[in-house]
């Protein structure tokens, strides 16, 4: 069922009556192909009828206590609570309640502005479900000019200057980026070539040499003036606000410390480092799968993935843990090579022994970590239990394997994957609703004008974030577009 040893294990049967392969090829398409992705299905659907659950049970204790609070501040039975009493409230949060942060004036007309949806300058108890969340905001002033513009604003508003700001905002001026990162490869490649066939290649002795290594200089220097080039036509908040700058710029730093490092003559001169900087450059072709939608989800997944991946390894550590502990207990010295123990006598002729497995033993902790890892994984684990089974002396030792297999590979992989087929599909229905909002990272830019519904005292343009770490990007990103709602962004 676990595929590990076959066809291996119907070979001999096979061998002499090619029919039998019908009583084999029937038992993998029924447990490998049905049985365990049905195993995947139930895993998937109990996690996603947990995680429902879960989350409907916050909400509901969410939801009364806002209703409770709504009750408390509605004293005359309205239905509502005025302006006035909003912002009387915010005041005193700011007076009594020190574990809340500090809520300036022009803050408390925007989080107002974000919960009275219908515009009637009260909010009802539907509105104020939204309090908490609110409550949460920061807000800073968006400026769509840079720092350099702000600086030099007297050649900021030239044409030279436009026209520059224009191609580097274009399309075509990333095609040509991308143009010379496939030609940079490319010379990589070439240059390269003497190396992967084996040929001896001259060392480096700290001086720019050959053309190929004057291509590289060059193209060194095109990332360079393409990294300054966007931070100063962009500006600093949205040149790192994107995956692919900040990829990119990480690059061409370390490719520029490197170079610096090899061609100026120095105590560190280490000629090596040069491959190093080839390394780094060949990395550089990851930002071309960068301008595919596609996959721009996949690494937005990658990265979704991490804080509930990391809830599951330590799942899995604590699994791997209690089975090793488990092994050490039973059979813990059983593996040696040790002549003068008889033990060592009975692994003759097992898998085990032809493997050279003598380090995958459960005679401490570490090794039995290592062991359960490699019986994660699955492969050869048939091996690891031949030997286990011959020094135990006794069939009942399978039970061990076969109960980390359920618990380890079927229940903890299958949550693996569950999470992952989750993570996926929630960045895949958030690309759609994201696209109608301007993000810079997890910051939603908005528009207070379109916000404040006529309200005088709110205009310009906003960051919006959550002032939270327990929440993931996607998740603050979620937040924030159901809070707004269509109601005040900018595109």
């Amino acid at each position: 069922m676990t595929s590990v040893i076959y066809p291996d294990l119907m070979m001999s049967a096979y061998n002499e009556n090619r029919l039998t392969a019908i009583y084999f090829v029937s038992f993998m398409i029924l447990t490998f192909f049905f049985f365990l992705n049905v195993i995947l299905a139930l895993v998937y659907t109990a996690y996603e009828n947990t995680l429902g659950a879960t989350h409907k049970q916050v909400e509901d204790v969410k939801a009364d206590c806002m209703e409770q609070a709504f009750n408390m501040l509605d004293k005359e039975n309205t239905g509502s609570i005025p302006r006035t009493a909003m912002m009387s409230l915010f005041l005193i949060l700011n007076e009594d309640y020190d574990e809340i942060r500090t809520i300036p004036e022009n803050d408390a007309d925007l989080m107002f502005a974000l919960l009275d949806q219908d515009g009637s300058d009260s909010i009802d108890l539907k509105e104020f479900q939204n309090f908490g969340t609110v409550l949460l905001l920061e807000f800073k002033d968006y400026s769509k000019t840079t720092w350099f513009e702000n600086k030099f604003p007297t050649f900021s508003s030239t044409s030279t200057y436009h026209r520059f700001s224009s191609i580097i905002k274009s399309e075509a001026f990333e095609t040509a980026i991308d143009v010379a990162i496939i030609a940079n490869c490319i010379v990589v490649l070439i240059q390269s070539y003497p190396e992967l066939l084996g040929h001896e290649v001259a060392a480096n002795n700290g001086m720019i040499q050959g053309g190929w290594e004057v291509m590289e200089a060059i193209f060194t220097l095109v990332y360079v003036l393409e990294m300054i080039a966007k931070i100063v036509v962009l500006g600093w908040d949205r040149y790192s606000s994107s995956l692919r700058h900040v990829f990119d710029g990480l690059i061409t730093v370390m490719s520029l410390s490197t170079i610096v490092i090899v061609y100026y003559p120095n105590e560190f001169n280490n000629p090596v480092m040069i491959q190093v900087v080839l390394v780094l450059r060949i990395f550089r072709i990851v930002r071309l799968f960068m301008v595919m939608e596609s996959f721009q989800i996949i690494g937005r997944t990658f990265v979704a993935i991490l804080p509930s991946a990391g809830r599951t390894i330590v799942l899995l550590f604590c699994i791997m843990y209690v089975f090793s502990a488990i092994g050490m207990q039973f059979f813990g010295g059983l593996i040696t090579r040790d002549p003068e123990n008889r033990v060592s006598y009975l692994l003759e002729g097992t898998d085990f022994a032809g493997a050279l497995y003598w380090a995958n033993n459960f005679n401490d902790l570490i090794s039995g970590i290592n062991v359960i890892f490699n019986l994660l994984v699955i492969n050869n684990w048939n091996e690891m239990e031949s030997g286990i089974l011959a020094v135990s002396e006794t069939k009942q030792s399978r039970w061990f394997f076969f109960t980390f297999y359920i618990f380890g590979v079927i229940l903890v992989n299958n949550l693996v994957i569950a999470l992952s087929i989750d993570t996926f599909n929630n960045e895949l229905e958030d690309d759609g609703k994201n696209k109608n909002y301007s993000f810079l990272g997890k910051r939603l830019v908005f528009d207070a004008n379109k916000l404040s519904k006529g309200n005088a005292n709110l205009s310009g343009n906003y960051e919006a974030h959550l002032y939270t770490e327990h929440k993931t990007v996607r998740e603050e990103k979620k937040i924030l577009v159901d809070l707004f709602d269509d109601r005040g962004y900018t595109v």
